[in-house]
């Protein structure tokens, strides 16, 4: 008897399991025409979006410019897509916030990509990833441009050992095609590649060899120096790619290195630093033996602070100059590149008012 109840409730749990499942297999009457549901399993690869265009290409951007592009994306395929996120890879480029938009199919979103150009020359990149909910990658698309003061340098920086040789050569050109003087390259006189200035007529492009063997290691700058005759362009910095000259950001700020292209000794010169974050705290300044910093004040920028510095060299301080200094807001300390090449001083006419000095570029 016991056998016999254990072998009738089995068969009851068979039925009950058979029946649960031919429910769950039976079709179902759709009453509704509403667009299918999103799939929800997980894909494994980027969402079904086509972009327009695929890539930005910003060509040359000025220093400290911004320039905005808008991109169209199309769902293309059969299920609406929730968007996760757009992010871009580098700081110096945003986006905008489409995060929890739902897009039909076929259905056409834009959205604007921005990017802010640096001080310092060289080429910018960043990836724009799009992320969708269901999707296990993004669809990348790539944003670039290139940083170029009237002369551009090729390339923007230098690579010493032991990533790089000591010696090198770089292309110096005038993005406006004029012709002009390389005065020095780092305080020595330029050696150049196929011209000679003494017979030479100027040029618009010219291949120049820089030589860091020819100073201690120990002396090696954070940027390498080249002044021309361009008084919109007279000093170009190439960043010396070496480790003991990275920079931390601590501050939010455009840029940490600053061009402050010809300076004279003894003789002050009024520049502008933007920090991108709230300076309620208040703003101070430390310069170095070599280049002395004062904060003159600050007016406010939409997103943050324009802080007024007055740097002044120091007497002795003539030809190629690299400096530290440290901008701080409340506890924090931000310290900072500062270059330019200062030439000996010249007494003001008499009677006669300075002009006031532009933003530092």
């Amino acid at each position: 008897m016991i056998l016999l109840g254990i072998c009738s409730f089995a068969a009851s749990a068979l039925v009950v399991e058979s029946l649960k499942s031919t429910l769950e297999m039976a079709p179902q009457t759709a009453t509704s025409t509403a667009a299918p549901a999103a799939p929800t399993q997980f894909i494994p690869g980027p969402p079904p979006i086509k972009l327009d265009p695929v890539a930005v290409d910003y060509g040359f951007l000025a220093p400290g410019e911004s320039r905005k592009a808008v991109v169209s994306m199309t769902n293309a395929g059969s299920h609406p897509l929730t968007i996760v996120a757009i992010q871009p890879t580098c700081s110096c480029t945003t986006t905008t916030n489409l995060t929890g938009r739902i897009m039909e199919p076929g259905q056409l979103l834009q959205f604007d990509v921005e990017m802010g150009a640096s001080v310092v020359p060289g080429p910018r990149h960043a990836t724009v990833k799009i992320l969708a909910e269901g999707f296990g990658r993004a669809l990348e698309m790539d944003v670039k441009g290139e940083v170029a003061l009237p002369l551009r340098a090729v390339p923007s920086f230098i690579n010493p050992p032991p990533t790089g040789p000591a010696k090198g050569r770089l292309v110096l050109e005038s993005i406006d095609r004029a012709p002009f003087r390389v005065i020095s390259s780092h305080g020595m006189p330029p050696v150049f590649l196929g011209f000679d200035p003494a017979k030479d007529e100027t040029k618009a492009t010219y291949v120049l060899r820089y030589d860091l063997s020819s100073l201690p290691q120990q002396s090696w700058p954070p940027f390498w120096l080249i002044e021309t005759d361009r008084k919109d362009c007279p000093v170009i910095g190439l960043k010396v790619r070496d480790d003991r000259f990275a920079i931390a950001p601590v501050l939010k700020m455009r840029e940490y290195a600053l061009n402050l292209g010809i300076l004279y000794a003894g003789q002050p010169k009024d520049i502008a630093v933007d920090i991108m974050e709230p300076t309620d705290q208040g703003v101070a300044v430390k310069g170095s033996e070599s280049l002395a910093a004062q904060v003159l004040g600050s007016a406010p920028l939409e997103d943050g602070s324009r802080i007024m510095i007055r740097v002044t060299p120091s007497a002795s301080a003539v030809g190629p100059l690299v400096a530290p200094l440290q901008i701080s807001i409340g506890s924090r300390s931000q310290p900072l590149h500062a270059f330019g090449v200062v030439h000996p001083a010249v007494a003001p006419a008499e009677g006669a008012t300075p002009p006031p000095s532009e933003p530092s570029r």
